[in-house]
C-alpha cells in the first residue's frame, strides 16, 4: 500500500493561500494571524500550552516578520519567521538570554 499524499503548493498553484497583512505598524486593534501561529506552533513542538507563551517584540526586515516568544521559565526567547500568508516558515530557540 503506497502511502497517501497530500500535495504542496508548488505542485498546485491553486492551493496558493492568499497573503495576510502582519504588519506590526497597522491597525493595533487587528489580529496578529502570524503571532497566533507561531504561539501554536511553539506550543505543539513544545508540548505546553498556549497560555504560557507570550510575544516578547516583533522586529521587521525586508524578508518579513519575526516574532520573539518567551515561554514561562524558558532562559531566552524563541524566534519565530513569518510568511506574507502568516504561515510559520522558521522556529528557533535562541538562546541569547
Amino acid at each position: 500500500m503506497a502511502p497517501e499524499s497530500t500535495p504542496m503548493q508548488e505542485d498546485n498553484p491553486g492551493l496558493a493561500p492568499n497573503p495576510v497583512e502582519t504588519n506590526p505598524e497597522g491597525d493595533a486593534e487587528a489580529p496578529d494571524i502570524a503571532a497566533e501561529n507561531c504561539i501554536e506552533e511553539l506550543a505543539r513542538i513544545a508540548n505546553q500550552p498556549t497560555s504560557i507563551i507570550s510575544v516578547e517584540r516583533v522586529e521587521v526586515d525586508q524578508t518579513g516578520p519575526t516574532h520573539f516568544l518567551t515561554v514561562e521559565g524558558a532562559a531566552a526567547p524563541w524566534a519565530c519567521k513569518t510568511l506574507p500568508n502568516a504561515s510559520v516558515a522558521e522556529l528557533y530557540y535562541t538562546q541569547e538570554g
